[in-house]
């Protein structure tokens, strides 16, 4: 029983093997029973392209079919050929698409101008009865970009089966490369040092290579080289670029020409975008006769000169004139005036002006010196005076009214004939206005012509007419800081402040010129710190070597020879306070100075106590602590005291010992 079962299931095993050989040999069978039945040919089958195939151009492309089968299954009933995409099937006439079949044995259609259908769906395109039937089908397409396509044949035999093929095509690219901008600094632009240039190409194929040709367009230059070379470029996407040093060009104008090259060889050649290579600069300055920045002049002209390198790169010179408004000249003087370098603008009206030099050189770079400016100016300024009220017996004050043009007033006006110690100047204006002019050193009740003049920036000067103004009548005492007699019974006729600190802390002392009856005020301490008092130092007369020097408050008088010097003592500290020395005297006026100092008075000394002063010194000290003692009872009490103080500390002694003696005793009883 087991053993019949064995045999059965090795029995089933092999029928089962042998069922499934023969049903690979059946498939086999059926597949190259298929295959065979129709191909879709290669060139050397007819299959054909009219001419070369170039982008943007319509051409026909022929596909053959050969049926190789003569049974009914081969039938072929549909060709469907779909193009790739970029391909454009152009519809129309007969060359666009066609075919060897009978006429009217077929219908044919395109749907999106990318599937073309030949097809006969009730019988058959044609059939296999003869074996090695060719058939063409054909049709007119173009391409947009170069490349390599697959054009996909399908065919369907007896309504159900399929094969398909494809047939390679490669598109030539015919369009040369979009060069859509060149960059560059700027046209015409001046470059030096390392630039890049970079140039957008585009292009429907691929590129290949980019060259920038640089040449020089001029043919002139640094040592007059004519350059022409090519740098191959390197890109990022789109874009093509080159970097390089402008020192390895000679200074000029320079064209560059880009070459674009694609894999198909179309060649693109840019015209020449122009820039100037510019290394070496000509050296601009002004030369030493031109006028200086913020200057004035009377006068109506304006000379003006450079200095700059000769070298081969400049071209010509410019001087440029303006004045507040406009420009008015601009002179050029190139290689034929020898680059005169010099300019002198004449007959010119008053006004302020600036100007500059320019050099220009081959690459059309400027150099241009900084811009100075200056005044001409050549009318006087104008002056009226006018006394002020304020005017008292010792001096004058007026007032003068300046018109000036453009140089405007260069410092304060002066008064002919009076020094500038004795003319104060407030409230100057430059251009014009008014300034208040203070004459001191006057006598009281005199009259005195008075003429102001002023200069401008220019060096023009201009006065007032000669006016007589008189001081305030004499008499009433001082005014406005003159007249008094200070306490020392002179009638002075100015004083001059020095007061405003004390004499001690100026360390030059007090220099001043004064005339007969003029003095000066000052501010005087002792030497240990007192209060600082008012004193006044005045001359009270003068000779041809000599003057006569007052001190008060308390009247000093001294005269003193040129040279010599005299000490006060003012303060009644027993101590000198101020020493005055003659300078010189001139124009009968004494020029002194005045210094303070702090030495001992010397030769003198105190004077003796009477014997009545005693009395009273001592009789004002009991008044006012009591009665005072003797020296010699002062001793007396001194000695008695010292012996109470000494029979204390005896007794203090003795007593302590004794009771000490008593307690022993007791101790012994116990």
């Amino acid at each position: 029983m087991y053993k019949k079962s064995v045999t059965m299931n090795k029995q089933a095993k092999l029928a089962l093997k042998s069922f499934i050989v023969l049903g690979l040999l059946a498939v086999v069978f059926y597949i190259s029973f298929g295959f065979a039945a129709h191909v879709v040919t290669s060139d050397g089958y007819n299959t054909s392209l009219y001419g070369p195939v170039l982008e943007d151009i319509g051409y026909t492309y022929n596909i053959t079919i050969n049926n190789s089968d003569n049974t009914y299954e081969s039938n072929i009933t549909k060709v469907n050929i779909t193009l790739p995409t970029g391909f454009v099937f152009r519809p129309g006439s007969l060359f666009h698409n066609g075919t060897s079949l009978g006429v009217g044995n077929y219908t044919f259609t395109s749907t999106g101008n990318i599937s073309l259908v030949w097809e006969n769906a009730s019988s058959m395109l044609f059939n296999g009865s003869a074996a090695g039937t060719l058939k063409n089908f054909w049709f007119n397409a173009t391409v947009q970009h170069p490349g390599w396509y697959n054009i996909t044949v399908e065919t369907t035999y007896n309504g159900t089966g399929t094969r398909w093929a494809n047939i390679s095509v490669v598109v030539n690219d015919t369009t040369t490369p979009n060069l859509t901008t060149i960059n560059v600094p700027s046209p015409w632009s001046n470059v030096s040092g390392t630039i890049t240039l970079n140039a957008t190409i585009t292009d429907n194929g691929a590129m290949s290579a980019v060259h920038f040709n640089i040449t020089n367009a001029t043919g002139v230059g640094t040592g007059g080289v004519h350059q022409n070379f090519t740098i191959a470029a390197t890109n990022i996407g789109n874009d093509w670029y080159i970097t390089f040093d402008t020192g390895e060009l000679t200074d000029g104008v320079h064209n560059i020409t880009v070459w674009a090259n694609d894999t198909y060889n179309n060649l693109n050649i840019t015209s020449s975008v122009t820039i100037i290579v510019n290394n070496t600069l000509p050296v601009l300055s002004y030369g030493t006769s031109s006028e200086n920045d913020g200057t004035n002049f009377s006068r109506d002209w304006i000379y003006a000169n450079m200095s700059f390198t000769q070298n081969s790169s400049a071209v010509n010179i410019t001087f440029t004139l303006h004045n507040q408004t406009a420009k008015l000249n601009e002179t050029v003087f190139n290689k034929t005036y020898l680059y005169r370098t010099w300019m002198n603008w004449t007959s010119l009206t008053e006004s302020n002006y600036t100007y500059n030099l320019t050099v220009t050189d081959y690459t059309n770079a400027r150099i241009t010196t900084a811009t100075r400016a200056l005044v001409l100016d050549t009318t006087d300024p104008a002056l009226t005076l006018a006394r002020s009220s304020s005017s008292t017996q010792t001096q004058i004050v007026m007032t003068s009214a300046i018109t000036e043009g453009g140089s405007r007033v260069a410092s304060a006006c002066g008064v002919d004939g009076f020094s500038a110690e004795f003319v104060t100047v407030t409230g100057m204006t430059p251009n014009s206005g008014t300034q208040t002019l203070t004459v001191t050193g006057l006598s009281c009740g005199t009259s005195y012509n008075f003429i102001v003049s002023c200069t401008d920036n220019a060096g023009n000067t201009g006065s007032s007419a000669s006016t007589a103004y008189s001081t305030e009548a004499c008499g009433g005492g001082s005014s406005g800081g003159g007249g008094g007699s200070g306490g020392g019974g002179t009638t002075w006729s100015a004083t001059y402040n020095e007061a405003d600190e004390v004499l001690s802390n100026k360390e030059e002392g007090v220099t001043r010129t004064l005339a007969k009856q003029h003095r000066v005020k000052l501010s005087v301490s002792g030497g240990t710190g007192e209060r600082a008092e008012t004193h006044y130092v005045g001359i009270t007369s003068l000779g041809a070597d000599s003057a006569t020097v007052e001190v008060t408050s308390t009247p000093q008088e001294a005269t003193l020879k040129i040279g010599e010097s005299k000490k006060f003592e003012v303060t009644d500290d027993g101590f000198y306070d101020l020493v005055v020395t003659l300078n010189s005297i001139t124009n009968n006026k004494a020029d002194i100075t005045i210094k303070s100092i702090y030495e001992a008075v010397t030769g003198a000394q105190p004077e003796p106590e009477t014997e009545q002063e005693g009395e009273e010194v001592a009789q004002l000290a009991e008044e006012e602590t009591g009665p005072q003692l003797s020296s010699s009872n002062a001793r007396v009490w001194m000695v008695v005291i010292v012996i109470i103080v000494i029979v204390v500390v005896v007794l203090w002694f003795v007593l302590g010992k004794n009771k000490g003696k008593k307690k022993k005793i007791k101790g012994k009883f116990y």
